[in-house]
């Protein structure tokens, strides 16, 4: 198990123990997504206060005078009655907690430990978390006193954490691309602009590049200079110069997954390890785009043949597009057996398992093994 996804397991531990946890890790790398998804998988109501725009009032309440005892009292913003209301769980978010201002910062004490938002306790079924950023990031010290409540867990995850939780599931060619890209660059995967350049790359950033090819992949606006643009206003000039050549080189020698499965047993096979996993990315978004239409099991069956023939350059990328992808999630579709004539198939892989064991099991840390979230 990776460092990250241990670090995921701690937070769960913490978080269902009802202790207060925060997150930091560099901008850009998915913390506030991670906490909202996290949420949502759970059916919990999610509430975000951003630490940069609170005042203490929005923490400690409103003070409003009551004249019949001559005392004053606070009253508690709206979203501690939608928190404490959500009794299948809610999620009370602090982002950006290092950002507040000390003052915003005092005020949180109370909240953090002892679950009161103004004069109104939090319910126990209202979890809270903070998320920041480490000092080096244009964010205020964090008060030791608030420190000191909360569970910090490290969020930065790798280009591999960030593929297998969130990019291979987003039926995206892009983003495949882009995680190609990554894991042969991966120092850009998070690299703080070094002068006034105002987009620089993150895998929020290259998040969004990757989503940006799939709108302009065969467009009229797929033009060299129109993406290098595109791909620069997202990462930055460094990051773009450095993955044209690269989306270009790939885009020269890859055949598009459409043309694979018009022609499994035609198409040219990439020679090299990174360009059949780059197919292989792409052929299972395709399928995974086109599953609910006519004709799927005709895809599904090309697949499988072109998954026999790019096994003799890479078998391990092909052996997990063909058993630890398509079988588990397409098995009511199609699949090659007994009764017809693709049973070679499957005898191949079985043949060329064992003495290739070790290869698939490297690969598999590499490449999203989606069996458990199927």
């Amino acid at each position: 198990m990776s460092v990250f996804k241990t670090n995921l397991q701690l937070f769960e531990d913490a978080i269902l123990a009802g202790e207060p946890v925060a997150f930091y890790g560099p901008p850009g790398v998915g913390k506030s997504a991670f906490v909202n998804e996290f949420g949502r998988k759970r059916g919990w109501l999610v509430k975000t206060l951003i630490g940069s725009a609170l005042n203490p009032t929005d923490i400690s309440g409103y003070p409003q005078p009551d004249i019949e005892k001559m005392i004053m009292r606070f009253l508690a913003p709206s979203f501690v009655e939608e928190l404490n209301a959500a009794k299948n769980g809610a999620i009370l978010f602090v982002d950006e907690t290092n950002r507040a201002t000390p003052m915003v910062q005092n005020v949180l004490l109370r909240v953090i430990w002892d679950g009161v938002v103004g004069d109104v306790p939090l319910e126990k079924h209202v979890r809270v978390i903070g998320a920041y950023n480490p000092e080096g990031f244009g964010v205020q010290p964090m008060d030791e006193a608030l420190a000191n409540r909360f569970v910090h867990i490290e969020f930065n995850p790798t280009v591999d954490d960030w593929w297998e939780i969130y990019g291979s599931k987003q039926k995206s060619y892009g983003l495949g691309l882009v995680y190609q890209f990554l894991r042969r660059y991966s120092d850009l995967a998070v690299k703080l602009p070094e002068d006034e350049e105002k987009a620089w790359p993150s895998l929020r950033s290259w998040t969004s590049v990757g989503f940006f090819i799939d709108r302009t992949k065969n467009s009229k606006m797929d033009t060299k200079d129109y993406l290098f643009l595109g791909v620069k206003n997202r990462v930055g000039n460094v990051a773009a110069s450095q993955f044209i050549p690269f989306y270009d080189e790939l885009q020269s020698k890859l055949p598009s997954p459409a043309d694979v499965l018009a022609n499994p047993e035609g198409c040219s096979i990439p020679q090299k390890s990174d360009g059949i996993k780059a197919v292989c990315d792409s052929i299972y978004s395709y399928l995974c785009q086109h599953e609910n239409e006519e004709g799927f099991e005709s895809l599904l069956k090309s697949a499988w043949i072109f998954a026999y023939r790019a096994a003799e350059v890479c078998f391990p990328a092909a052996f997990v597009l063909a058993f630890r992808r398509m079988f588990p999630k397409w098995a009511n579709k199609w699949l090659p057996n007994t009764k017809t004539n693709y049973y070679y198939i499957i005898e191949y892989f079985q043949e060329r398992l064992y003495e290739h064991q070790d290869e698939v099991k490297e690969y598999e840390e590499e490449i999203k093994d989606e069996e458990n979230d199927q």
